[in-house]
């Protein structure tokens, strides 16, 4: 054979009948520099395949079928490892079918365990597999050392698979779509290279029991228009759907969750989760949650500077929109109003079952909304009346109106706002104040 030149498996000496065993003649394409396809017919393979050597190795699509044998060991089926100190290119996975009757691991691993190993513009796509693998992961990255970059600049698209994609140490610039994940392992678990950023999962269907997106470590990723259902009994990580949560040391930085349709389905307690984050933005999303014991939105008190967009609410137990159920014990959470607690003496909350209480809302720009009605004893000016928690504090110190009645008459009161977070009525007499439409800026 002319090395480099187009190859087929079968010419290799691989049986298309499924019959003999075709390990040998996949492992020698694996190690090939020619590019080699695979025909039609059924495949069967008794032990690990390893690719080496950048190339195209693609199949016909439906008609194409690999599948391992009962004596198959406790190995991923195909593993992707180069040599080190190169940097392959160009290497493109494609266009075939996978099942599995051993005791397969996963489907693909990409192993960079070792010292200076690299993959860049590896496009796996149109691999459909059709039986589970132990790990319930169809995509596992492997980068223990870790290589700087090390898996980087690379399309995942267009799978189906029983097992999700786990992303250890994975690098910048790592894009799947259009992916379909169904199973026991979680659906996309993301754990970023220190100075990585920028993976991209968009428009795919995940209905994987182990839960859809678990993000430990990374900045910029981008969880958009997908489908997010969870069926079974729950083994998630933070019992809940999607999870951002830095487990130890430092914080996820900048996650999007957007315009995703996430349903709980009562098994999972929440559809999101965050947890020493930073500015993750939740927005356009359709969230389905239990309203008797679950919430659509829970932020930890390591959430901090979350931006809550307009998402939409609704109970997964009878389908109707409800009012959002959001717990928050974050900083500066954007786009939900938190109560305020009063703290004047003899001052208390004035209103009535149409009304809200006193409270505070930053919008994703920094501006910051008051309302509620307040009253009490007349005072001599400069009390505090509650204090703004940090996250919701100017820098600088502000003047604002509100009014208030007295004896039926509307009257101007001067409040103060200070970077401590005090907010003080100056005005001397007051027994009451209207706080609604009073806005300043924290930046």
């Amino acid at each position: 054979m002319i090395e480099g030149a187009p190859s087929n498996v079968v010419d290799l000496g691989a049986d298309s009948t499924g019959v003999a065993d075709s390990v040998t003649a996949f492992q020698a394409a694996g190690a090939s520099a020619s590019t080699v396809s695979i025909p039609d017919g059924t495949f069967s393979i008794s032990a690990n395949v390893p690719l080496t050597v950048a190339k195209s190795f693609t199949g016909n699509g439906k008609k194409t079928l690999i599948q391992t044998t009962a004596g198959f060991g406790a190995t991923p089926i195909f593993t992707i490892s180069p040599p080190a100190s190169t940097d392959p290119k160009n290497w493109r996975i494609s266009d075939f079918g996978v099942t599995n009757a051993g005791a397969a691991t996963s489907v693909f691993k990409i192993d960079l365990d070792a010292a200076n190993k690299y993959v860049s513009k590896l496009t796996l796509k149109r691999v459909v597999s059709n039986a589970a693998v132990s790990t319930g992961r169809f995509v596992e990255l492997s980068n223990a050392i870790p290589n700087a970059d090390g898996f980087f600049t690379s399309v995942i698209e267009d799978n189906w698979s029983y097992g999700g994609y786990y992303l250890d140490n994975v690098g910048d610039s790592v894009v799947l779509n259009r992916n379909t994940t169904t199973g026991s392992g979680v659906g996309y678990y993301v754990n970023q290279l220190g100075t990585a950023a920028n993976v991209i999962i968009r428009d795919g269907n995940c209905t994987s029991a182990g839960g859809a997106l678990n993000v430990v470590k990374g900045a910029n990723v981008i969880f958009e228009g997908m489908q997010v259902e969870c069926p079974s009994a729950f083994t998630g990580d933070n019992d809940a759907a999607v999870s951002v949560y830095r487990p130890s040391g430092g914080s996820v930085y900048n996650t999007k969750i957007l315009n995703n349709n996430i349903n709980t389905q009562g098994n999972p307690l929440y559809c999101i989760y965050v947890q020493n984050a930073v500015q993750t933005i939740i927005d356009g999303n359709e969230l389905y949650c239990d309203p008797a014991t679950d919430s659509h939105i829970y932020l930890d008190t390591g959430a901090v500077d979350t931006i809550i967009g307009n998402n939409k609410y609704y109970s997964s137990v009878t389908g109707v929109e409800i009012d959002p159920i959001i717990v928050n014990n974050g900083v500066g959470t954007s786009g939900v109003w938190v109560d305020a607690t009063i703290t004047l003496a003899g001052w208390t909350n004035q209103n009535t079952a149409n009304e809200h209480p006193t409270g505070f809302f930053k919008t994703r720009d920094g501006e910051i909304q008051l309302r509620g009605r307040v009253a009490g004893g007349a005072i001599v000016g400069g009390e505090t009346l509650f204090t703004l928690p940090v996250g919701y504090r100017p820098e600088t110190k502000g003047y604002l109106i509100g009014t208030y009645g007295a004896a039926g008459a509307a009257t101007s009161v001067v409040l103060q706002i200070i970077p401590a977070g005090a907010v003080q009525i100056l005005t001397a007499s007051a027994t009451g104040a209207y706080l609604s439409g009073v806005v300043f800026s924290n930046r």
